[in-house]
């Protein structure tokens, strides 16, 4: 894991004190949260900057590694054979987690601010992450042969005619959003989700289907809910803060110009819950379909009852029909994915 050793070595800014960059913290919190009219004043201040090293960027490395795990095994291979572009990439967390998975392949961030583009070249200097470029608007990058496009909690931040215009330009094979789990980056990505399809791309993740959303237009959204081991610094510091970086809402959707796999299988959508005799929740399964499903625990193996107790939304399983119970609620014996 990232220590703050090495945060030490390349912030922008020296606090006095643990008071000081914890204020400093609270401070750029408000931002987010209260006063997004603010968003861009921080990106110039080298103590915002330091504070959001220490405390965003150190919790979103681990959580972009959790990401990376919940997508299907397919997205390696395309990672590593393709130029990797991170728009918004900030002081390069995606960039973190992709060495350390062993994806060797070109990468380049966008990123206006000067002060986050500094971070992210001494990041990556002081890591020994190679092919890494960075510059601050999508007009300086090259010509691209298989340019992978991911927007990394920056989708939310621009407008759609923005988002669709950069997808354009580049003409990306790939397309991910790692996105802040929340009502209203759900319902903002799903206009995109129909356009993305109209103009040739297919989901790879998290639909089996490339039919519409069946929660489009209900007081409900598509997330998925990260459990994130962070280090003991960074626990010290939540816990004086009052913040929870272990349980962690995104929005995550992965697209490509391959044709996505045509299989039996769901992807836990919520309310995923261990009885005393089964596990059970809604999923959305190949059909596009929202479905309650049972799966009994002496159909397990040890291993198997360890492996479901860890799932959450955004996982996906493969199942078999044992038994209707009711209207879209299934009894099914599990398939494991290994």
């Amino acid at each position: 894991m990232l220590s703050y050793k090495i945060l030490d070595e390349i912030t922008p800014y020296r606090f006095r004190s643990e008071s000081e960059l914890v204020k400093s913290i609270e401070e750029l919190s408000q931002i987010f949260n209260f006063q997004r009219e603010k968003i861009g004043e921080y990106l110039s201040d080298e103590r915002l900057i330091g504070a959001y090293l220490y405390f965003y960027f150190a919790t979103n490395v681990p959580k972009m590694k959790q990401c990376l795990e919940l997508l299907p095994r397919t997205i390696f291979e395309e990672l590593q054979t393709s130029q990797i572009i991170d728009f918004g990439c900030g002081p390069a967390p995606l960039f973190v987690a992709l060495e350390s998975f062993g994806i060797k392949s070109e990468k380049w961030g966008v990123e206006l601010s000067s002060l986050m583009l500094e971070a992210a070249e001494n990041i990556c200097e002081k890591l020994g992450i190679e092919k890494t470029q960075f510059v601050q608007s999508v007009k300086s990058l090259p010509e691209m042969k298989k340019p992978f496009l991911v927007f990394t909690h920056s989708f939310n931040e621009i407008s759609e005619i923005e988002a669709k215009r950069i997808i354009e330009t580049l003409n990306p094979q790939n397309i991910l959003f790692i996105e802040p789990g929340t009502k209203d980056v759900f319902k903002k990505l799903t206009p995109m989700r129909e356009w993305l399809i109209a103009t040739d791309y297919q989901v790879q993740y998290p639909c089996h289907t490339q039919h519409a959303c069946p929660i489009q237009g209900e007081d409900d959204w598509c997330h998925q809910v990260l459990r994130v081991n962070q280090t003991i610094e960074v626990e010290r510091l939540c816990q004086i803060l009052k913040k929870d970086r272990r349980n962690l809402p995104v929005c995550l959707q992965w697209y490509s110009k391959t044709e996505a796999p045509k299989i039996k299988q769901a992807t836990i959508f919520k309310n995923w819950n261990e009885t005393k005799f089964s596990f059970e929740g809604w999923v959305c399964n190949e059909a596009g379909k929202i479905v309650f499903v049972q799966i009994m625990k002496k159909t397990l193996d040890k291993l198997q009852i360890k492996k479901m107790a860890d799932y959450r939304a955004g996982h996906q399983i493969k199942y078999v029909i044992d038994k209707e119970l009711d209207i879209d609620k299934l009894r099914v014996q599990y398939i494991d994915n290994d």
